[in-house]
């Protein structure tokens, strides 16, 4: 099971002023109105939501009478006019493809099966020959805790029935970008006399580690809901209402349950957190497609999200945090990456590519060089001003969900700069608005070497060398908190807030403090009213931030402004 909590969604109706439609549109560039829908060029923009701003999306081809641009020339790859080779596509110096290894030695073999995957073979039970899927979202409501059809009070904008419907528009409109409209998915909601209406309490857990709320829907479902059939959708999303302190959003494939055809469902859960649009599509992506998750776990020792010129993926994939992107690697582990999109090198010695971005051209989108059984680097291109950059990342599959089995230098390479890792020298020659032209070579330097795996137990958590108890977390005023522990053998500590849905705004920071003070209490100061926040924790086995690390994660629900 997957949990992650981010990506926030506010909506407020605003105008659109009709001097802005003749404006040329650039992904990533403000907009007004969310769910607005523009044309440029051969693109079709939506206007969609990114941290706390407005942006145009990455645009989606448009499927018919979209003229090529002035640097392409058509390809008849297979009659379709949106398939186009740009100009240093066709540069002589590209390494021709029967030159390079077969694309299987570069589909990593997962090395930690069991549950979700970043490598292949895919799990069986996550084939999808059509080109769709059908999610069914099913509104639960407890006794204590409503599924409501009106805003709780006047100060609230949307009531949970209207989240769920921006929701399902919200859904699609995602898959169907993120996949450049290679897979779509229809979801639908269950009618209201339908509604899961329990005669009990909320019996959900929020916060970060209520790993039982998925047995608890299964247990709801065979008591409960024994006439309802789990057989006609690719998933099942189970939204509880939106007005409740923590919040706690997990998902997972083939799911034992006793109604359906199977035995098994495909289950994700939005027990509030209604607002947070991406958070959606990051647990579809668990349950339809069984994809890890690419943050740093708190169950793990690290902080949800790094950013760092190496670190987590936060930035480029919705799988790390709730940025509506993916990486070409998650595309091609869910089948929306073609063979022939994809390079593969494993002992040549050097080789010209060309890589454009993920779209309808058939142009190839990804490079793979095969370090080791296991263990992959991997080259896209990304948007880097007015022309394209090259983004570097590593795959390890010997690195469970949570524990960063992606990491990305996060410091693109434009023309005429270099990298070098792991033995190979990664060099990018020209690039333009479509795509770059790079070389890579092998080297005797720092070559990868394939460290001791250790066993370890997938799921578990790992035995921490801080022994803790404690974790009380009181809110004092709309400004300040406390937080106490009971910590030992620890040498400093650190201590910060974000916001839950924006982990970059930083509310109060201790820096690292040296201490081995037990109880350890903190007062938290410069908090704001209604905003759910996050307390993160880090202990350390060494003064100064050094030694071994300890992680905890505390969610301060919102006061009342």
């Amino acid at each position: 099971m997957k949990k992650i909590a981010f990506g926030l969604l506010i909506l407020l109706p605003l105008s659109v002023l009709p001097a802005l439609a003749a404006s040329p549109i650039k992904p990533g560039i403000s907009c007004t109105k969310l769910g607005q829908k523009r044309e440029s060029g051969d693109k079709e923009f939506t206007c969609i939501k990114s941290g706390k701003k407005k942006v145009w999306s990455k645009g989606v081809v448009k499927k018919s009478g979209a003229a090529s641009s002035s640097n392409s020339v058509p390809k008849s790859t297979n009659g379709s006019a949106s398939e186009t080779m740009h100009i240093l596509g066709k540069d002589l110096r590209i390494t021709p493809a029967a030159k390079l290894s077969k694309v299987e030695i570069c589909k990593t073999t997962d090395q930690t099966p069991g549950g979700m995957s970043n490598g292949f073979p895919r799990p069986k039970e996550l084939y999808r020959p059509a080109q769709d899927a059908k999610v069914l979202l099913i509104p639960l409501s407890f006794t204590d805790r409503p599924f409501r059809v009106t805003p709780i009070n006047s100060n609230m904008v949307n009531s949970d029935l209207d989240l769920a419907k921006l929701a399902l528009k919200y859904i699609e409109e995602r898959f169907e970008e993120l996949s450049a409209g290679r897979f779509r998915v229809k979801v639908e909601l269950l009618p209201q006399d339908q509604w899961w209406n329990l005669d009990f309490p909320d019996s959900l857990r929020g916060g970060w580690g209520a790993w039982e709320n998925m047995d608890e829907l299964v247990r709801i479902s065979n008591e409960k809901k024994p006439q309802f059939q789990f057989n006609d959708y690719d998933a099942y999303m189970f939204i509880a209402s939106n007005y409740v302190g923590a919040y706690n959003a997990q998902a997972n494939f083939k799911i034992a349950v006793k109604n359906s055809k199977t035995g098994f469902a495909n289950i994700a859960l939005m027990s509030g957190g209604l607002t947070q649009s991406s958070l959606y599509v990051h647990e579809l992506f668990h349950s339809l497609f069984g994809l890890e998750d690419l943050y740093l776990s708190p169950d793990f020792g690290g902080p949800s999200v790094t950013i760092s010129d190496y670190g987590t993926p936060a930035i480029w994939d919705i799988m790390s945090d709730n940025i509506p992107s993916l990486l070409n690697w998650s595309r091609f582990l869910m089948g929306w990456l073609r063979d022939t999109e994809v390079r593969c090198i494993s002992d040549q010695s050097a080789s010209t590519h060309y890589l454009t971005s993920f779209g309808n051209s058939a142009e190839p989108k990804l490079t793979l060089i095969n370090l080791a059984d296991g263990v992959t680097l991997a080259a896209e291109v990304r948007d880097n001003g007015n022309e394209k950059g090259l983004l570097i990342y590593t795959i390890d599959t010997y690195i469970q969900a949570g524990q960063g089995p992606i990491k990305t230098f996060n410091k693109l390479l434009s023309k005429g700069m270099k990298r070098s890792i792991y033995g190979w020298d990664i060099s990018v020659l020209d690039a333009d608005k479509d795509g770059v032209l790079f070389d890579v070579a092998k080297t005797d330097v720092d070559k990868y070497v394939a460290p001791t795996r250790k066993d370890t137990n997938v799921g578990s958590r790992p035995e921490s060398p801080i022994p803790l108890t404690g974790g009380d977390l009181i809110r004092k005023s709309n400004s300040t908190a406390e937080i106490s522990w009971n910590p030992s053998k620890y040498e400093s500590y650190r201590i910060f807030v974000t916001g839950i849905s924006d982990f970059q705004k930083v509310y109060f920071e201790t820096g690292i403090v040296d201490s081995n003070a037990n109880p350890l209490v903190v007062e938290i100061k410069g908090l704001v009213c209604g905003v759910d926040l996050r307390v993160m924790t880090y202990f350390f086995t060494k003064k100064g931030g050094q030694g071994e690390s300890r992680t905890e994660e505390k969610i301060l629900g919102r006061s009342q402004c």
